[in-house]
């Protein structure tokens, strides 16, 4: 009877241990078992099973091998050797090259076998039950072998004898339900995965024959062959990559595969360029084809530079237009390789349409800002991420002509609204203060303030919704900004001690602190925050989470001025840098984050068009804001300084600037810049959990997790909250340092997206993040 999972070595061996058998009541033991073995079947497997038997082998002498010529086989028999046999074992003699021919034959056998021809009287030789030698095909299908059905041709056993080092390690029960076993069982066995075999050495032939033993390269070659209709020898890889490029019948497998995880053969791209036929079949896809995907890309280019000759109606319905046109390119394999930039663009320029065909207008100031924090946001959020998708020259200026075309009009007719409304109520010059959240004593201990210069309210908006898929507890508001919406202006006006400071005796558009006529310049800022009773925590350092704390983060203001629209690709990283240092000071102990910022920005490509303000009617002058002299009259719009209503501001009309040459500019009147994000992070569980890292190693996926003491269980799914999309077999607790490792049993799912999930004791979803098996 079989035993539950028994493997096909295990009946081996329990087979040869049987051939010693024999009847104690009128038999003497015999001396040995004898294994001839003419045709070398068995040789793969001598190695493992003399850890398993009392195995001789006859052959060079070989003593850490046990084996070696026949008169010292005859010393470990007599146990006349220091090297000796378990106690009452009956030795098995493995004769490769031997047939039970030649030992019975006594006068005609081979001078070097003599001396062990006698042993087949005084023991016994293993053979089947019809005389003849046991080979790995007949132990297999005997019923007293193996009792499994497999094909006879000459194929099959090519392919069995190819696979018998991996055979001997299947269970007997799955061998017996694939049962009759045939040629194409074997050979998979040797290349379980045909197609990423077949992937693998698409992409780099030497390195996979080099790391293929002759067996594997033969099972794999036979198997694509069978398969595929391929040789790789004969063939080559042009023909196949021709036939991947195609995707017909079994090579749409293959193609698929590639196309989950591309990254991980890094040489396919350019050799389907090369194999690409002369003329495309009726049928054939454009998509598997990089030069195809290059010229859809070229005429999209053209298309988009086109935009800036039309009005914006047709604008517009071009842009939808392109969209029906190339958006299927999105799920292209060429997309996820970054090789479709403008495609990727295209997207967020549609989204862009979408929000820019809804006009920012309203009576009042406070109608405006609600229509832009409802969804005027999305409108700047979507130019960012145009802009963000591509990086050569001619993707660029191709984006930045589309943007120029269907961005610019919103942003001067929403400029040109938000400067109505100020002038109709008046903007809101002074904060007031003492009813301020954010003024002295209204900070309550556990409390640290976060100063994230250029914090824009699109940016707010992207990164509460990442804290949000980890589980924090967030909540955004909007305000207007202290105005002009400057940095010398704006970051002491937001500041808890801003009631310390004023602009009385300021010659420019910074403040000064009112007890000792300091500029507020950064130094003294933090030096009135401590004297305030604010711990300034710097760089990493996480203070003491009882009492209250200021501290900053961030340059994206400096890099908006420096760079330009190069921001936006810029913007990413800041982002996540402000939620690890969020983690980290929850981590540490502080009840609740508060992030603040001084001032928005407009972003336009090319330049955002310049007004005239003479340097000889102003004190200082900025892009967006200029300090008139006193008693100086202009016909542009003014407002009073925020520091002192007896300084006039000026501001230019719409988007323009006092200044030539900007892409980035702040301090005058539109929505982008005046109205700023605070972002109130809290404990929620006197904790905050984040996936810290993600490590793969093949299949073996690590992950760390920070931010709790409590117990915590990791998994891996396809969709975060169902329990029943786990690739792993159990989900594993977070050891005390706060890692796990989860194996993905599914070699099919390497290269597919998932999603670690951190849970709570109750199965609640703490953090979740998405990773790729295999991380391709």
């Amino acid at each position: 009877m079989t035993q539950p999972n028994q493997t096909l070595l295990d009946a081996l061996v329990a087979v040869l241990k049987r051939a010693s058998a024999y009847n104690r009541n009128d038999q003497l033991a015999p001396a040995a078992v004898l294994w001839p073995d003419q045709d070398r079947l068995w040789t793969p497997l001598i190695e493992r099973l003399r850890d398993l038997l009392p195995l001789l082998t006859f052959g060079p002498y070989l003593p850490a091998q046990r084996s070696g010529p026949a008169y010292w086989l005859r010393c470990m028999l007599a146990r006349t050797l220091d090297d000796q046999l378990p106690a009452g074992a009956t030795p098995i003699i493995y004769l490769p090259g031997v047939s039970k021919a030649d030992l019975r034959a006594v006068e005609e056998c081979p001078r070097p076998l003599q001396p062990l021809a006698e042993l087949q009287y005084r023991g016994v030789i293993w053979t089947h039950r019809n005389g003849r030698e046991w080979t790995p095909a007949g132990f297999l299908q005997a019923a007293d072998g193996a009792a499994v059905e497999v094909v006879g041709d000459g194929m099959t056993r090519d392919a069995l004898q190819r696979a018998l080092p991996r055979l001997v390690d299947e269970p007997l029960t799955r061998l017996r339900s694939a049962a009759p076993l045939r040629a194409d069982f074997f050979d998979a066995l040797l290349t379980p995965d045909t197609p990423r075999s077949l992937l693998l050495w698409l992409d780099n032939p030497e390195r996979f024959r080099q790391q293929s033993d002759a067996n594997a390269w033969a099972a794999f070659v036979t198997l694509v062959q069978r398969g595929y209709d391929l040789n790789p020898e004969r063939d080559g890889q042009l023909s196949a990559a021709m036939r991947l490029g195609g995707r017909q019948g079994a090579w749409e497998q293959v193609w698929t595969r590639f196309a989950e995880a591309p990254d991980g053969y890094p040489n396919l791209p350019e050799l389907l360029r090369r194999a690409k036929p002369g003329q495309l079949a009726l049928f054939d896809s454009q998509e598997t084809w990089p030069q195809d995907n290059e010229a859809e890309e070229q005429k999209l280019r053209e298309r988009l530079f086109a935009l800036g000759t039309l009005h914006l109606a047709d604008g517009r319905a071009e842009l939808g237009q392109l969209e029906r046109e190339h958006a299927p390119r999105r799920a292209w394999v060429w997309a996820r390789l970054g090789q479709s930039p403008l495609v990727g663009a295209l997207a967020a320029l549609h989204e862009l349409v979408t929000y820019t065909s809804l006009a920012l207008h309203g009576s009042t100031l406070a109608a405006i800002v609600e229509g832009y924090t409802d969804c005027g946001w999305r409108a700047d959020a979507a130019a960012l991420q145009a802009l963000a998708c591509v990086e050569h020259a001619g993707d660029v200026a191709a984006v930045s002509t589309a943007l120029r075309a269907l961005y610019q009009p919103w942003l001067e007719q929403g400029a040109r609204a938000f400067q109505a409304a100020c002038a109709a109520e008046s903007y809101p010059v002074a904060l007031s203060l003492p009813s301020s959240p954010l003024v002295g004593e209204a900070i309550a201990p556990g409390v640290c303030l976060l100063f994230c210069d250029a914090l824009r309210y699109d940016l707010a908006q992207r990164f509460v919704s990442a804290l949000q898929q980890q589980g924090v507890s967030v909540a955004l508001s909007a305000e207007l900004a202290p105005f002009p919406g400057i940095t010398p202006t704006a970051k002491t006006a937001v500041a808890p001690v801003a009631t310390s400071f004023t602009g009385s005796g300021a010659s420019e558009l910074t403040p000064l602190l009112a007890e000792r006529q300091r500029t507020a310049s950064a130094e003294v800022l933090r030096g009135e925050l401590e004297r305030a009773g604010f711990q300034i925590l710097s760089g990493a350092a996480t203070g003491d989470p009882s009492g209250r704390a200021w501290c900053e983060l961030g340059a994206i203001d400096s890099y908006g001025h420096q760079h330009g629209i190069r921001l936006a690709q810029h913007v990413s990283g800041e982002l996540r840098a402000l939620e690890w240092r969020i983690a980290e000071l929850l981590q540490a102990g502080w009840q609740q984050v508060v992030v603040i910022t001084d001032h928005g920005w407009l972003l336009l490509p090319g330049e955002l068009p310049k007004v005239e303000l003479p340097a000889t009617l102003t004190v200082v002058r900025k892009e967006r804001c200029a300090r008139l002299q006193p008693l100086v009259q202009s016909d542009q719009q003014t407002l009073p300084w925020f520091w002192d209503a007896t300084v006039s501001i000026a501001t230019p009309p719409g988007i323009a600037c006092y200044e030539a040459g900007h892409t980035y500019a702040h301090g005058g009147l539109s929505a982008q810049e005046c109205v700023i994000p605070r972002v109130q992070v809290t404990r929620s569980g006197g904790s905050t959990v984040r996936i810290a890292r993600i490590d793969w190693r093949g299949l073996r996926c690590t992950v760390v997790v920070e931010g709790s003491a409590l117990p915590l269980t990791v998994d891996l799914r396809s969709h975060a909250a169902d329990a029943s999309t786990s690739l792993v077999a159990n989900p594993r607790a977070l050891g005390s340092n706060g890692s796990a490792a989860l194996l993905v049993e599914d070699e099919d799912r390497m290269g597919a997206s998932v999603l670690v999930v951190v849970l709570a004791e109750d199965g609640s979803l703490l953090s979740q993040r998405g990773t790729t098996v295999g991380g391709a």
